[in-house]
């Protein structure tokens, strides 16, 4: 497993890591793996945002990795779409358990659901998957606030 970190632009926060990932022979990874691997492990700032699986690094005639050419590689992929921005599984959970108790509250105000189900919907929210969050909401037609 080799692996290079860059700094690239960013929106909200000026710049993040990213990591390209050169997987060990047989070994398949996905980059969200990598971003949940790192999380709790090291600060905050230095889990990598976006991530490449790659099978090789831009290297100069002395073994180096040309992190300038590498950071452009990001930037391209980042501009084209091809690259999305990471955020680790534990953290969408709470984000969500957060999303859960606030779409309740408001269901529940709006009179679409009784209020004795209220904390059972909540869980139901909370141990959706992404995709299945995304599915409700467009059944549902809710909308953020």
């Amino acid at each position: 497993l080799d692996v290079a970190v860059v700094g690239v632009p960013d929106h909200d926060l000026g710049e993040v890591v990213a990591a390209a990932v050169i997987p060990a022979p047989g070994l398949a990874i996905t980059p969200q793996e990598v971003v949940d691997y790192a999380y709790g492990k090291v600060a905050s700032a230095k889990v990598p945002r976006y991530v490449m699986v790659t099978d090789s690094l831009p290297i100069s005639g002395r073994g180096k990795v040309q992190k300038f050419i590498l950071r452009k590689q990001f930037q391209d992929k980042i501009e084209a779409g091809e690259l999305k921005k990471m955020v680790p599984t534990a953290v969408r959970q709470k984000q969500r358990a957060k999303e859960a108790v606030s779409l309740s509250d408001r269901m529940v105000s709006s009179g679409k659901v009784k209020s004795e189900k209220k904390e059972k919907l909540e869980k139901f929210i909370a141990d959706l998957s992404d995709k299945q969050e995304s599915e409700l909401e467009d059944i549902m037609d809710v909308k953020e606030d």
